[in-house]
């Protein structure tokens, strides 16, 4: 702290001291700063000019009106720090009544210090960024001694100077593959100049292409026709393309163009194209969904429309030629030869379809034509006749079936627009919400193995009850089509047929669970349908199918029995639905399944016991372990041995061996199903699924779930 006094000489040359304060001190004048504003200066400040005799002065420097730390005396020297800033000094008086404070002016900006040398690099540059085709590479300045005032970059490419990349960035480039890159910094000031290095980046590399939108095939799949085959779109620039034809995924030699025309080697084959993008990175390949099959030149088509009167055409003017599968042949794609034979009847219910199918589906099929195609649309009459739903589904099913096996290449199944339910004038005629529906929408590309839906309930003509007072869609009736609405289903059924011939729909697999639409009326599922059980006391053979079937390959899955003292498992084929529908026997006793008898501990087939098991507990678990390919399935209760054990001195029985599987060869060679039977009460879980099993799989066999 700094002090200041004032004297004043008498007339007679005695000095005279300051009158004594009466309040704090009072500035007349700022205090002044001297010296020049420069790092490495001095500055010194004066008292400023006070009233009422201060005792004494503190002082507080600041830089751009910041204290600065221990600047308190009546001078400070400055430094880097301040370069750049105003400085200004707070001189604070006191006495006995206290203090004041007043500020100078500020300065003008604090120099630097003056430059004696050039830069000197403290810490290097450095390069930083991917060192990849497309990316961008920078480089820092690094840290510099001695007040660099400019900064130049160089960049060099395998240690060569590249001729104007001067920037503090550097965009690589396709032609940059392989290359190292590095940087020069130029510091600059008053003085002169230094040069400093940066570490390499690279050498230079790139991803390989990746594909962002699949190729894809245009054209007619049809003889003579000629496919094109597109690139697709790609990223990480690929500098070329090549391209392959396949024929059921196995390359055609030669066929290595964008296009591609059609021969007779591709009838009845699946046509696909691969595209490999290249670049400096590597290749990546990427195909196209494939096209077929493909169709002979000239193609006959022959379409079956069965059912009622929906599709007989009644209510329309001229039925012959109103009626909507007729309606819709104008709109087939062009190339084929179409027949259409319309077989339906009206008020046939889908019971007597399916019964009759001999004389109806399988008589309509043309043996010469390239394609046969059956379409059904039932279920309406049957519910007049007090059929369930779940009892339609499973008839529409039977139809399907036999028209697979009558040989049709496709199948398509549509859904009603009228429910027949309950007596005039009380019928609900929309068919859009009702469960028959949802069940073909749910299960037809599944369960109904068909290759279309065309789904008439759900247009907005005929999805609501209302809509069928609309007379310009429906008849006084309020069940059949107008000439108007005959065409609108028309314009459902074609597309649908035109999508399936040109190829089958993919089959969706179902969950790895019971089937809820092949299970007596008697039992319940629960559990996410994993578990069916008997909720209420009762007599009678209840049986449950599994939803998940095979028809080749090797399969393991599980079962837990709680609850029960009459319970089977085992194996089915499709027709065995009927029998569980009609509660009518169990999987041991009929010539459709096969299975493992709690009451009797045998393994049964078709009334016979097979091989002894012996008896089980509540939670015991019973595996299954089948081979579709050879026909043999195999069966234990917990880690018991299979199929009961072997006889003394005979090979130990095995599904991983293949030994000791029993024959189901009786069951036929299409889908085998798990089918589970309670009687009274009871309950069985499914365990298809691996992370459900409580036993070790056969090697060679894989999960059913």
């Amino acid at each position: 702290m700094g002090f200041g006094f004032s004297f004043s000489l008498s007339p007679q040359g005695t000095s005279t001291p300051p009158a004594p304060p009466t309040g704090v001190p009072t500035n007349n004048a700022m205090p002044v700063i001297s010296g020049i504003a420069q790092s490495g200066s001095k500055l010194t400040t004066t008292f400023g000019s006070w009233t009422q005799s201060p005792s004494g002065y503190a002082y507080q420097w600041k830089a751009d009106d910041a204290d600065l730390i221990g600047a308190t005396s009546r001078s400070y020297t400055l430094t880097d720090a301040e370069v750049g800033k105003t400085i200004t000094v707070t001189v604070t008086a006191t006495n006995s009544f206290g203090s004041a404070s007043a500020t100078s002016a500020a300065t003008s900006a604090v120099l630097a210090k003056p430059v004696t040398v050039a830069p000197i690099n403290v810490v290097a540059p450095v390069v930083t960024g991917n060192a990849l085709v497309g990316s961008i590479l920078m480089v820092s300045d690094g840290t510099w001694a001695n007040s660099p005032t400019s900064y130049g970059y160089q960049w060099f490419k395998n240690g060569t100077a590249l001729s104007g990349a001067t920037a503090n960035i550097f965009a690589l480039l396709i032609e940059d593959f392989g290359a190292i890159f590095s940087a020069q910094v130029t510091a600059t000031n008053a003085i002169g100049s230094t040069n400093a290095s940066t570490n390499n980046a690279g050498p230079v590399s790139q991803t390989p292409p990746a594909n962002t939108t699949a190729p894809a095939i245009t054209g007619t799949a049809q003889v003579d026709q000629t496919l094109t085959g597109s690139n697709g779109t790609w990223s990480n620039d690929p500098t070329s393309f090549t391209y392959q034809w396949t024929r059921n995924s196995v390359d055609i030699l030669g066929e290595n163009d964008l296009t591609y025309t059609l021969v007779e080697a591709d009838i009845d084959q699946m046509i696909g194209f691969k595209v490999t993008a290249s670049n400096s990175g590597g290749s990546t390949t990427a195909s196209a969904t494939s096209v077929g099959p493909i169709v002979a030149l000239s193609m006959k088509i022959n379409i079956v429309a069965e059912g009622d009167s929906l599709t007989d055409g009644s209510g329309t003017t001229d039925p012959a030629t109103k009626n909507y599968p007729y309606v819709a042949m104008s709109a087939l794609s062009d190339g084929p030869e179409y027949t259409l034979d319309n077989i339906s009847t009206g008020g046939i219910k889908a019971d007597d379809i399916s019964n009759n199918f001999d004389s109806r589906g399988a008589a309509a099929f043309d043996v010469e034509a390239d394609l046969n195609v059956f379409t059904l649309l039932a279920g309406s009459n049957d519910r007049g006749s007090g059929a369930s739903y779940e009892r339609i589904y499973r008839d529409l099913r039977k139809i399907l079936r036999k028209a697979k096996d009558a040989g049709y290449q496709r199948r398509l199944i549509g859904t009603i627009i009228s429910d027949d339910t309950g007596d005039p004038p009380y019928q609900e005629w929309s068919a859009n919400d009702i469960e028959l529906t949802q069940y073909i929408r749910d299960y037809w590309n599944s369960d109904l193995d068909a290759d279309g839906l065309f789904d008439l309930a759900a247009d907005s003509h005929f999805d609501e009850v209302s809509d069928t007072f609309d007379t310009l869609y429906y008849n006084s009736d309020r069940v059949h089509p107008t000439d108007l609405g005959s065409s609108v289903l028309a314009s459902i059924y074609a597309p649908a047929l035109n999508t399936a011939i040109a190829t089958p729909a993919a089959r969706v697999e179902l969950p790895a669970t019971w089937f809820e639409l092949d299970k007596s009326s008697n039992l319940q599922l629960t559990n996410s349908n994993r578990t069916v059980n008997w909720p209420a006391p009762g007599f009678a053979n209840a049986n449950v199918r599994g939803a998940r079937g095979k028809a080749s390959g090797k399969w393991y899955f599980e079962t837990q029995i709680d609850l029960s003292n009459m319970t089977a498992v085992g194996l089915m084929n499709l027709d065995f639905a009927d029998d569980i529908a009609a509660d009518w026997v169990d999987p041991c006793e009929s010539p459709n399944a096969i299975g493992y008898s709690s009451w009797t501990g045998n393994i049964n087939h078709n009334a016979s016991a097979i091989v002894t098991m012996g008896s089980i507990s509540d939670s015991d678990v019973i595996a299954l372990a089948v081979d579709l390919d050879t026909r043999s399935f195999w069966m234990r209760i917990n880690e018991g041995p299979w199929n009961g054990g072997a006889p003394e001195g005979a090979p130990t029985i095995d599904p991983a061996t293949g030994v000791g599987g029993i024959d189901i060869s009786m069951l036929g060679t299409g889908m085998i199903y798990p089918v589970g039977f309670i009687y009274e009460a009871g309950q069985i879980t499914s365990r298809f699924a691996a992370t459900e099993f409580t036993g070790q799989i056969p090697t060679g066999f894989t999960a059913l779930g």
